[in-house]
């Protein structure tokens, strides 16, 4: 997968100058559509007339897998799963705008590879990499989701917030869930990716997923560096007369794996006090511990469905 959250960049290089300059090219024609141009890169006419032809078994050979889907949609992971997908990937809208494209309406930025009327739809680098762009068939898969993950929720935590990410700890097996209330939601979609309020609910291994959770923490997203990657950074305060302080910073595509990552940071100053009357040596003005998890994303409804029949078999 692509380090990249493609839906977050606003930014693409305009005017860029369509050539063949080191590439290779589609058949020459007289023609200004992308399907024969001879100034864009094979890869990406290739596409368009696997798109054009409604040919699924092309366009799925054409994919770097996983794709990925916004949550709760689940990630395409290879080409037996993207052929089946493709009717609800490929509507009529995304289908004209590609089938129909011109070179003009092509660019290249760099690194990020070549994407149609500026990144609104999808990014290719010799495959198909990324999809912006979400299918009505999509939409209303998704509001299904979000309406059942919603349910399954204790009622006390449901009202205002929508879900965005969820993962598991690779060792230790604690559940992180990240929701977006409607501000946030609504900011996204606006392109505004670092407002919004956010909450960060922590279940440990074994707990049930249907009650409420074991921490629930607010904090707020940042989209840091050229990539426009997410951050998520949650903290509180549990002991408060003594400005102690735990944090959770979650980068959700790490540098090192590729994969989500959350980092835990706590400061606690009154470890300092004690440590300087215990010893008559002063560590410092507090004592800073950071740990490093490693995470994989999840889907909730899964994970209480296994639940559910785990309790079932009990009984």
């Amino acid at each position: 997968m692509r380090i990249i959250y493609l839906t977050l960049i606003t930014f693409i290089a305009t005017g860029t100058v369509l050539c063949s300059c080191g590439s290779k090219t589609s058949t020459s024609s007289a023609s200004d559509s992308a399907v024969v141009n001879d100034s864009l890169p094979v890869d990406v006419t290739d596409i368009v007339k696997a798109v054009a032809n409604d040919d699924s078994v092309s366009f799925s050979s054409h994919v770097n897998y996983p794709l990925e889907r916004p949550y709760p949609l689940k990630d395409i992971q290879n080409e037996k799963e993207m052929k089946a997908y493709y009717p609800v990937l490929m509507d009529d809208s995304l289908r004209n705008v590609l089938a129909k494209s011109t070179s003009s309406e092509w660019s290249e930025a760099g690194w990020r590879g070549w994407t149609v009327k500026d990144g609104q739809y999808l990014w290719i680098d010799g495959d198909v990499y990324a999809v912006n762009y979400i299918s009505s068939r999509e939409k209303t898969l998704k509001d299904s989701l979000v309406k059942k993950e919603k349910a399954s929720l204790p009622e006390n935590i449901r009202t205002g917030w929508l879900p965005e990410w969820v993962m598991e700890d690779v060792s230790e097996g604690t559940v992180y869930r990240i929701d977006a209330d409607s501000t946030s939601v609504a900011s996204a979609s606006s392109g505004k990716g670092n407002e919004g309020t956010y909450r960060l609910a922590v279940y440990h291994r074994g707990g049930d997923l249907r009650r409420n959770p074991e921490r629930i923490l607010r904090g707020k997203r940042k989209v840091e560096g050229t990539a426009g990657s997410p951050f998520y950074y949650f903290s509180e305060t549990p002991i408060k007369e003594a400005n102690d302080s735990v944090e959770y910073v979650i980068e959700i595509y790490s540098a090192e794996t590729g994969g989500p990552k959350l980092y835990h940071r706590e400061k606690r100053k009154e470890f300092a006090k004690h440590h300087l009357k215990k010893t008559g040596k002063n560590p410092g003005e507090s004592r800073d511990t950071l740990i490093d998890h490693d995470l994989k994303k999840i889907y909730w409804l899964d994970k209480v469905n296994k639940v559910e029949k785990r309790d079932s078999l009990r009984n």
